[in-house]
């Protein structure tokens, strides 16, 4: 210590005694302050906080956790590849069930129960209709009349009677000028006109005879 205090100098020993608050005579020698500053302890904290080096607060080492070695994959070949990928695109096929349900098979047999349904069908259609037919006369007060059944047969027009009246015959007569028979049952030929009579020339005549001889007919005159 006192070879490090004779290392200093004399400005320097002062000042670490101020620190210390240690009074030092004005004509002190470099000897006497070195004196001073080893018989005084607080002179000698002072010294060592001035002097002597900081020592490095070194932290204790945390536990290093134990390093995972990882060992290189070793490259896969051609075929190891190819037996990969085969496997992964393979899609097992789903075998059909046993139990698949068939379609019921058509019977070849009507129902029976049809005939006796459209039998009812169209038998509960009118009491329908006519139940209806209450509900609107009792609901508008008004009567109910039921629809009569439409007539199956239809009269024949007697024509026969109306050709067979002696009056309208007379009277068809003398409005056309033909004559009737008299049986009004007969048949009536009479209602025909008669054919007129043109006059016929001598060379029109003449004409026809020619022809009648050439095809073997007779001559209308």
């Amino acid at each position: 210590m006192e070879s490090k205090l004779k290392a200093l100098k004399v400005v320097d020993l002062r000042d670490i005694l101020s620190r210390a608050s240690v009074p030092v005579p004005a004509k002190a020698t470099k000897a006497d302050l070195i004196s001073k500053i080893l018989a005084s302890p607080p002179a000698l904290n002072a010294y060592t906080e001035k002097y002597s080096p900081p020592t490095p607060s070194v932290p204790k080492d945390a536990p290093s956790a134990p390093s995972e070695r990882i060992e290189p994959k070793a490259p896969k070949n051609g075929n190891q590849i190819l037996t990969e990928a085969a496997t992964a695109s393979f899609v097992p096929k789903d075998k059909p069930s046993s139990s698949t349900a068939q379609p019921p098979k058509k019977s070849s047999k009507a129902s029976p129960t049809a005939p006796s349904e459209s039998a009812s069908s169209s038998l509960t259609a009118p009491d329908d209709d006519l139940e209806k037919r209450k509900r609107r006369a009792e609901r508008f007060g008004i009567p109910l009349v039921e629809a009569k059944p439409a007539a199956t047969t239809n009269r024949p027009t007697s024509i026969k009677g109306v050709l067979d009246d002696p009056k309208k015959l007379n009277a068809r007569a003398q409005r056309f000028g033909i004559t009737t028979s008299a049986d009004p049952k007969g048949p009536d030929v009479s209602l025909k006109r008669p054919a007129p009579t043109d006059d016929i020339d001598p060379e029109e005549l003449e004409r026809r005879r020619k022809r009648a001889e050439r095809f073997g007919t007779t001559i209308t005159a």
